[in-house]
């Protein structure tokens, strides 16, 4: 190394002490040891090699190893600097990723960064900004385990993310409900590397579907498609709350995942390999790591409400095949799992004290047999349903929220200035509808009554004194007609072979042949 190549490294060594510089640009990795000397950004070993994949936007030094030349120091940069220049306008719902987070997910935050300019240039951003989104993915089947490609719908104004099984079908195989959905990136799971589990709540259980894309590109627009839409959603059901509370809000990863093996409620039956997953409060476990569903639950609250932990399974356990025990005692009940390794014991003792020292919120004491839904994050000691966030004094009925588009029901309507429909008056002395008989919500459609091609009107059930429509007068030519109009009693018409009693003080007709 020549004495001008010792200065200039000495200079790069002095410009990566600066403050901002200490932390890969990209990913937020500690010490970093690379830089890209025409973005000026001091970037990790993992993320310089997604740099070397741009050679057109990036060149990929090492700070220690390789010579530098004085015209490719970065003194007026840094990645401060850089910061301020390639993300100006990055959505609050975008997802940065951190070195923890899987590969395609980095290159990506790279490339959209650097390559693409989408957050210097906002029409670029359109692919999962515009509130809907429409495509193809690779989804795994629930029961084969074949993955086959599915057409995905994610509409905001629907509130709803939809599949359907044929290109062309009409009605979707599911519909999963934006407020109860989230999303994380399982390459290692999933066998894909731009495998993607997406979960909802179907029919209160927790539903997992497995999905990829072959373009890094797509399944990253589509991740950040779902946390756009959730995002607006907990905006409506939550406005007073901020940016900073609302985005770790919108998808989430596991606390943990492996297999444990676990015993029965009794501890007599026989310890079974399961595959566990740590969401949040809840410890699903499944028989593969692929299901659908999961088998069981376990809630896990915190020590202020008697629960606890203990690195042990209890002297007279007998069955189980894995030495390495942890007992979670709770109120109802103890749970016995066992791990294969030492390690793996301590990682989910880890993972389950920072639950369990952790206190429990309000609305996690109501739901703790169910996965808490978004609308509950409000700090109410009760599960608050979400059409109760808009400050009104009053329940108000589920379809009255989510920006359902119909007229409201009449009951749904508390004290409102309107005409009070027929069916509210309890007695009032008018005639009634024939759509209020039998508790009819709609008129009753005319080939109901002995196949005429009309609604039958009202006035002709109420008894009144006048001849009955005109229409069957019309007809005496061929058919002879009857009538007894007294209040109360039954008209007899006659039309031909067919005898008809219609009774003017009962819900209902009767014929007779």
């Amino acid at each position: 190394m020549t004495a001008e190549q010792e200065i200039n490294r000495r200079r790069l060594l002095e410009l990566q002490a600066r403050p901002g510089n200490g932390n890969c640009a990209d990913c937020g990795a500690s010490d970093p040891t690379w830089a890209s000397f025409i973005l000026g950004v001091f970037v990790c070993q993992n993320c310089s090699g997604i740099h070397r994949s741009i050679p057109h936007v990036s060149k990929i030094k090492s700070v220690v190893m390789d010579p530098w030349h004085a015209s490719e120091l970065m003194s007026a940069l840094g990645n401060n600097a850089a910061k301020v220049k390639y993300e100006q306008r990055v959505p609050p719902f975008y997802y940065k990723p951190t070195f923890l987070d899987c590969h395609v997910l980095l290159e990506q935050w790279v490339r959209a960064r650097y390559e693409r300019n989408e957050f210097v240039c906002v029409d670029k951003q359109e692919p999962y900004s515009t509130g809907y989104r429409e495509g193809f993915l690779w989804k795994r089947g629930r029961d084969n385990g074949q993955f086959l490609n599915r057409k995905f719908i994610l509409s905001e104004r629907e509130g709803v993310l939809k599949y359907f099984n044929k290109h062309d079908a009409r009605e979707p195989k599911a519909i999963m409900k934006i407020q109860t959905l989230n999303a994380t990136f399982q390459p290692s799971k999933i066998g894909n590397p731009h495998g993607l589990q997406i979960t909802y709540l179907k029919d209160n259980s927790t539903r997992n579907i497995f999905v990829y894309h072959e373009d890094g590109k797509e399944i990253v627009d589509w991740f950040n498609a779902i946390r756009a839409a959730r995002f607006h959603y907990l905006q409506v059901a939550f406005p007073g709350a901020s940016e900073s509370d609302l985005v770790p809000k919108l998808t989430r990863n596991y606390v943990k995942e492996g297999y444990m093996e676990k015993t029965g409620p009794k501890h007599t039956e026989g310890f079974k390999k399961r595959w566990f997953t740590m969401d949040d409060r809840r410890l699903m476990y499944f028989k593969d790591p692929l299901d659908a569903y999961a088998r069981g639950e376990v809630f896990i609250g915190s020590k202020e409400n008697s629960y606890s932990l203990l690195p042990s399974l209890p002297p007279s356990t007998q069955g189980n095949r894995w030495p390495y025990g942890i007992t979670i005692v709770t109120p109802e009940r103890n749970f016995l799992f066992t791990c294969e390794t030492e390690a793996e014991q301590s990682d989910w003792i880890g993972a389950f004290q920072v639950v369990i020292n952790r206190p429990m919120l309000p609305q996690e004491f109501a739901g703790r047999h169910r996965p808490v839904l978004p609308q509950e994050y409000a700090g109410r000691h009760r599960p608050v349903l979400s059409q109760e966030f808009a400050g009104r004094h009053r329940p108000v009925l589920s379809q009255e929220f989510a920006g359902r588009h119909r007229p409201v029901l009449s009951q749904e309507y508390a004290g409102r200035h309107r005409p009070v429909l027929s069916q509210e008056f309890a007695g009032r002395h008018r005639p009634v509808l024939s759509q209020e008989f039998a508790g009819r919500h709609r008129p009753v459609l005319s080939q109901e009554f002995a196949g005429r091609h009309r609604p039958v009107l009202s006035q002709e059930f109420a008894g009144r004194h006048r001849p009955v429509h005109t229409q069957a007068s019309e007809m005496k030519q061929h058919y002879t007609l009857y009538t007894d109009l007294s209040p109360g009693v039954g008209s007899f018409i006659q039309l031909g072979p067919l005898c008809m009693r219609v009774f003017a003080a009962t819900p209902y007709l009767d014929y007779s042949f």
